[in-house]
């Protein structure tokens, strides 16, 4: 017998879980939506990837500019000398 679209919907999600990743869903405004395109198209990545891209570069760039100012290190790793 055929899965419904509310089994198969399921059995992603629970597959998905299985990998450790976390399921986001969210709902752009139209400047948001075209510059998502726009990086798609310039990294040649899949909406996923570069949104986890961004992500990344985003934290980096916090880490690093914690990281120069010292109170600001200290506050994401207190007790060590940063």
């Amino acid at each position: 017998m055929a899965m419904t679209n509310k089994e198969r919907q399921a059995e992603y999600r629970r597959k998905r879980k299985g990998d450790g990743g976390k399921c986001l869903s969210v709902v752009l405004d139209d400047g948001a939506d075209l510059a998502l395109h726009r990086l798609i198209r310039h990294w040649g990545k899949i909406r996923r990837e570069t949104i986890l891209r961004l992500l990344e570069e985003a934290d980096l760039s916090l880490i690093r500019g914690l990281l120069d100012d010292e109170e600001g290190g200290r506050a994401i790793w207190p007790g060590r000398d940063v």
